[in-house]
């Protein structure tokens, strides 16, 4: 009996910043018939200027780790440091930008990726 609790076990996979990457990854594994399941989805949407406070998490069954590994990896390269496109410096921060490319009209703020 101890056994089925242990392999029955839900542990949180992998944590994403947004439904988009959260979704693809869930679909993809619904179509390998693996199990799973998103929390916390509206708490990251009502909280959408910082997606670090509430991220997206993807629940599987303990025994599935193997397998939805090897879908995942598939699809997100997590392995990868990300880098700067510009300067190719791996330390860079996820902050607010309001880059005007034509200073005409103001723009709202866009999360993204800024090289210190």
């Amino acid at each position: 009996m101890k056994q089925d609790k242990e392999q029955d076990k839900i542990i949180v996979f992998r944590e994403y910043e947004n439904s988009i990457d959260a979704h693809v990854a869930k679909t993809k594994l619904d179509a390998y018939d693996v199990p799973c399941f998103l929390t916390q989805e509206n708490l990251n949407t009502l909280m959408a200027q910082n997606p670090f406070l509430f991220r997206i998490k993807l629940h599987i069954f303990e025994k599935d780790t193997v397998q939805v590994r090897k879908v995942l990896d598939e699809l997100f390269d997590y392995d990868s440091p990300i880098t700067c496109p510009h300067c190719g410096s791996s330390e860079i921060i996820y902050a607010e930008s309001r880059k005007d490319l034509t200073k005409l009209q103001p723009l709202p703020f866009q999360s993204c990726f800024i090289c210190p």
